[in-house]
């Protein structure tokens, strides 16, 4: 069993970096991904990359509040349930929102 077996996530920033390196990292332990960026180029060579079924794309401007509903909302309704996993910018901490409740868990950078 892989660590992101039954698992859906949902990156920001998916099209470069960090980002696209999530994606496939995810991917490759079962999940399943909902990828937005702004950038289209860089999305499609990380939908190229990750060459599997379980990989759905959009453009997104994460500045834009209504895209994001639209794009959560898009992700959400063809997952049957649903885990967002992120970490925010210049921290180490793990939120996951699944429909009951939040949960949150950190562990200190550097870690393992």
């Amino acid at each position: 069993m892989e660590r992101f077996d039954g698992r859906r996530v949902i990156i920001t920033g998916a099209g470069s970096g960090i980002g696209q390196a999530t994606v496939l990292r995810i991917l490759a332990e079962g999940g399943r991904v909902a990828a937005f960026d702004v950038n289209g180029e860089g999305l499609a060579e990380t939908a190229e990359r990750a060459a599997g079924g379980r990989l759905t794309t959009a453009v997104m401007d994460v500045a834009d509040e209504d895209a994001v509903r639209r794009g959560v909302a898009d992700a959400s309704a063809s997952w049957a349930a649903w885990t967002r996993s992120s970490t925010r910018p210049g921290s180490c901490g793990r939120r996951t929102r699944t429909r009951r409740r939040w949960s949150s868990g950190t562990r200190s950078c550097g870690s393992t």
